[in-house]
């Protein structure tokens, strides 16, 4: 038999090796954890590649990055057109033409005021609930009826011929475009690429900021030289037209049908 000094020496080196045996399986498990979830991302991104093999994976990575690629891009597009039109309704509509036409119906600057000041209230009023259902995952069931309503009051500008009738018309077309506006900044930080949030946001109010010179100058001469109606129609188109825009460009994940 082993004398005790060489089994002792013996066990010991046995435990030696298991453990070196755990860290080294603990190691590898560490790093195919990232390798697998990645995998995963891929066939989630394009389930028509086979990436159940190496070749596959290798095969699907390139095409799904560019597909990802190109639908982040759009949807930095459709989300500039939504932010560029809510600051020609803001601005162009709310600030311009809405005083203009509010004048013609006989509408005084305490009631302007009134409908401008309820236009804040309520929005502010609709916050907690816009940010649990956006919590929730809806963005285009905000952003398309927001805009839509807006789009519907707005292009009503003309026909309401009372201050009461265009107060009601201009509060409308104000929540409407406030609810549908919140959604872009929400959306805009799920498809910025980490470390570029601050320039994809600096270009998203830049865009902002040109909406808020284009629209009352815009407008303004439409009002001048083809009146109040083709006025509010394009200020209405404005807001439908980004509701497509949206609807058109920005995709919703497969984790959130909501968006």
């Amino acid at each position: 038999p082993a004398p005790p000094a060489a089994l002792a020496t013996h066990g010991a080196a046995t435990t030696v090796h298991q453990r070196s045996d755990l860290v080294a399986s603990e190691r590898d498990r560490d790093v195919e954890g990232p390798i697998s979830l990645r995998s995963h991302d891929l066939d989630r991104l394009d389930p028509e590649q086979d990436s159940g093999t190496a070749a596959g994976a290798a095969a699907a990575g390139p095409v799904s990055g560019r597909r990802r690629v190109a639908t982040d891009l759009a949807a930095f597009v459709g989300l500039n057109v939504v932010g560029f039109a809510v600051f020609v309704i803001r601005f162009g509509g709310e600030q311009s033409l809405v005083p203009i036409l509010g004048d013609r119906v006989g509408m005084t600057s305490t009631q302007l005021g009134l409908s401008i000041g309820v236009i804040t209230l309520v929005s502010l009023g609709l916050l907690p609930l816009l940010a649990r259902l956006l919590d929730a995952g809806w963005r285009r069931r905000l952003l398309i009826p927001g805009m839509l309503v807006a789009a519907v009051a707005i292009a009503l500008y003309p026909v309401a011929d009372s201050p009461l009738a265009f107060g009601a018309v201009v509060v409308a077309a104000g929540v409407g475009a406030a609810v549908g506006g919140i959604v872009p900044g929400v959306v805009l930080a799920d498809v910025a690429a980490p470390g570029r949030q601050g320039a994809a946001m600096g270009i998203f109010r830049s865009t902002g900021d040109l909406g808020a010179v284009v629209g009352p100058l815009a407008l303004g001469l439409a009002l001048d030289h083809w009146g109040a109606g083709a006025a509010s129609l394009s200020l209405a188109a404005v807001a439908g037209v980004s509701a497509l825009a949206y609807l058109a460009l920005v995709r919703s994940p497969k984790s959130s049908s909501g968006v």
